[in-house]
């Protein structure tokens, strides 16, 4: 089988090594950079689909389906040609490839894979990157919900309260500025009230229905008076 494989070097970029071979008329190439132990297989079906595998040091950095056509997963379709990448003609190259996909190196038994711990490192920061913007859309959504949720019956007395002596300030004095300052001093303190006396969250968005309104009418008391 390894008299199969054709063997190229003396290639540009960062894999200067290739091996090719066909299965089933399936292209399977694997490109190998031994001085950074990195490798990368590629295997085209007939039908077009591509996938493709990025291995340093036995330690699988990054799988992907190159078209995004593929019904099965690449980890799953590298498996099927196993015993092709057990035969790449060069020991090396195949332990670098390590114990993925169900390859068995020469003498693997007693081989073990020297996985270097930037390596682990890396992949780990990769991965909680990636997971980064789902957990902050997660948490996002989470918090908005909690924005959402029904006022308690003090959260509406505040409310009320707030609206009723910012009304009543303005007319004893027609006094924007003063109205604002009593709604957003009442919108404040009942969160401090929430959280000290009444041992509850604060309720933000009543916080905020009253505060915006009444920095509003702060702004519109200076301007005008």
């Amino acid at each position: 089988m390894n008299n199969r494989w054709k063997y190229i070097k003396g290639r540009d970029g960062e894999y200067p090594e290739a091996f090719i071979i066909y299965v089933n008329d399936n292209r399977l190439k694997v490109e190998a950079n031994l001085e950074k132990k990195r490798v990368k297989i590629y295997l085209e079906s007939a039908e077009g689909e591509i996938v493709e595998s990025q291995i340093c040091n036995g330690v699988v950095l990054k799988e992907r389906d190159i078209l995004g056509n593929s019904i099965i997963e690449p980890a799953e379709v590298f498996k099927t040609v196993s015993a092709q990448l057990s035969s790449i003609p060069d020991s090396k190259v195949v332990r670098l490839i390590g114990r993925n996909y169900g390859v068995i190196a020469p003498n693997q038994s007693d081989f073990q894979v020297e996985v270097s711990r930037d390596i682990l490192f890396l992949k780990s920061v990769l991965e909680k990157i990636k997971k980064l913007p789902e957990k902050i859309l997660r948490n996002l959504l989470k918090y908005f919900q909690t924005l959402l949720e029904k006022p308690s019956i003090s959260d509406i007395f505040d409310m009320a309260l707030a609206v009723s002596a910012g009304y009543g300030a303005y007319l004893y004095n027609f006094n924007y500025a003063l109205a604002g300052i009593i709604v957003a001093w009442i919108a404040l303190s009942s969160g401090y009230v929430d959280w000290i006396i009444r041992n509850k969250s604060p309720y933000i968005l009543k916080i905020i229905v009253l505060i915006v309104p009444a920095c509003y009418i702060i702004l519109q008391g200076v301007r005008y008076q």
